[in-house]
């Protein structure tokens, strides 16, 4: 089975890389660029309603942006699970197990706090 999916294999890597794009520069984009920078404005004028009103606006869109972060991270893992039982690889390649250390070890564990701190911890307005 897994042969004649392997004619899709390119598609199949570009939705990964497309989602590890996602997942490494939606919210973090938009946390530097249209959140800090609207919460450092408001911080100034803390009397401005508009100001107030802009950085609620920026928090939705910036929680938008959180939410397809964690969209594109389980859509990343599943899609590198369907690519490393495709082409038939094996733990006995050494760049595929420091690949699983990384994802499993660090990207996982960093992710599962993520979620906590922001759907669960975080503030909400």
């Amino acid at each position: 089975m897994t042969d004649n999916l392997m004619v899709y294999y390119p598609y199949i890597k570009f939705i990964h890389l497309f989602s590890v794009m996602i997942w490494g520069m939606s919210a973090m984009g938009a946390y530097v660029y249209y959140f800090r920078t609207t919460l450092f404005e408001v911080k100034k004028d803390s009397q401005n309603m508009e100001l107030q009103q802009g950085l609620i606006w920026a928090y939705e869109q910036f929680d938008k942006t959180v939410v397809l972060e964690h969209i594109a991270f389980p859509v990343a893992l599943i899609i590198g699970l369907l690519m490393f039982v495709m082409a038939g690889w094996t733990a006995d390649n050494s760049w595929i197990l420091v690949n699983l250390v990384i994802v499993v070890g660090f990207f996982i564990p960093l992710e599962v706090l993520d979620v906590r701190i922001s759907h669960v911890l975080g503030p909400k307005i």
